[in-house]
């Protein structure tokens, strides 16, 4: 884009200039080459503004599909955060199980006493506690 302006202005440096030397010598040749200049520069500023439309086309472009992927990142955001709970409450249950397992571990291997009385039964579905 630049590069564009840069040759604009010097097309135009040289209309300015061609301007000059017309009007000091009113030569006819200086005329019709001011006219030519003239002509190549309304192309190159024609051509200059069409692509500034379709820069611009992109560019609105760019911004909706920027648009859509934020607010796929903020779903993703509120996803993670959803997860992030869910497994939160996950562990803490899964603390509370243990302390909980532990603490019937704790009864049943340590009644020294014999007051607890179970079943064979009982014994090998509690077996697990030993592990």
């Amino acid at each position: 884009m630049d590069t564009t302006m840069v040759n604009l202005w010097t097309l135009f440096e040289q209309l300015v200039r061609r301007l000059e030397i017309i009007n000091e010598g009113n030569e006819i040749l200086e005329f019709i080459q001011v006219v030519k200049d003239f002509e190549d520069f309304r192309k190159k500023w024609q051509r200059t503004d069409h692509e500034l439309g379709n820069f611009k086309d992109l560019l609105m472009k760019a911004e909706i599909e920027r648009s859509a992927l934020d607010v796929k990142l903020r779903h993703a955001g509120n996803q993670v955060d959803v997860e992030i709970k869910r497994r939160q409450r996950a562990e803490a249950e899964c603390a509370k199980l243990e302390r909980q397992i532990q603490l019937i571990r704790d009864i049943l291997m340590c009644d020294t006493s014999g007051s607890i009385q179970l079943s064979e039964e009982q014994k090998s579905a509690l077996a697990f506690l030993n592990r």
